[in-house]
């Protein structure tokens, strides 16, 4: 069931990713017209125009790189989440890493972009050319509210994934081998070698007095039972 969760989470960063490249070509080609658009009316060459647009479409190229990488994780994460929960636990990390970088690019490029299309906004002619940048620069407003509402989200879903597949320590409970007690050494002692050894057989009879073999168990004489 937690696997089952965790591609759901996946497929949801997979979608999210997908929107965010979308969006991000999106303010791409609404930044690029901007800038042109402005240069060209302020009275700059076309060719300088079309250089500011390039090099304003490539404050972009870092958020490009960071959709894509999201679009791969989060299609290998959907793919391989039931197999490997620790690939998952650290796709989670990274995707998590990849979305702030993406929402933390797209702030600071956005707070210089709309200041100097401002500026540019301000020495324009007419009321409505303004009217025209106004309406192109609060659309790619509304583009990077969308991806930063969807990397909201998107950095929940992470966050869930990493809560989700967390490598599990090992038991705190230790296992305790239990040897087998040794018997208790006996103390040998002078008397006890003494009462181990085997009696040896009396030379004579107790009682008749008469010799007896080395091995006898009765006297030959008597009949008596030697002890």
């Amino acid at each position: 069931m937690q696997t089952d969760i965790t591609t759901e989470n996946f497929k949801k960063n997979l979608s999210k990713a997908i929107l965010f490249l979308v969006m991000v070509i999106v303010m791409i080609v609404l930044a690029t017209i901007s800038t042109i658009a402005a240069n060209i009316l302020n009275g700059y060459s076309f060719i300088f125009s079309i250089f500011n647009g390039t090099v304003i479409a490539t404050n972009y190229s870092a958020s490009v790189v960071f959709s894509i990488l999201l679009i791969i994780f989060a299609a290998v994460g959907k793919v391989n989440a039931t197999k490997n929960r620790i690939m998952a636990f650290v796709f989670g990390i990274i995707a998590l890493i990849i979305v702030v970088s993406l929402l933390a690019d797209r702030g600071y490029h956005l707070i210089a972009f709309i200041t100097g299309l401002v500026v540019d906004i301000g020495i324009l002619p007419s009321d409505p050319v303004i009217g025209i940048f106004v309406g192109l620069l609060s659309g790619l407003i509304a583009v990077t509210a969308i991806i930063i509402a969807f990397g909201i989200v998107s950095i929940i879903t992470n966050v869930a994934i990493i809560k989700e597949n967390v490598p599990k320590g090992a038991s705190s409970t230790a296992t305790v081998k239990t040897e087998p007690r040794a018997a208790p050494a006996t103390t040998v002692t002078p008397k006890t070698i003494k009462n181990a050894a085997p009696s040896e057989t009396p030379e004579f009879c107790d009682g008749c007095g008469a010799p007896l073999n080395a091995d006898s168990k009765f006297c030959e004489s008597c009949g008596k039972a030697v002890e």
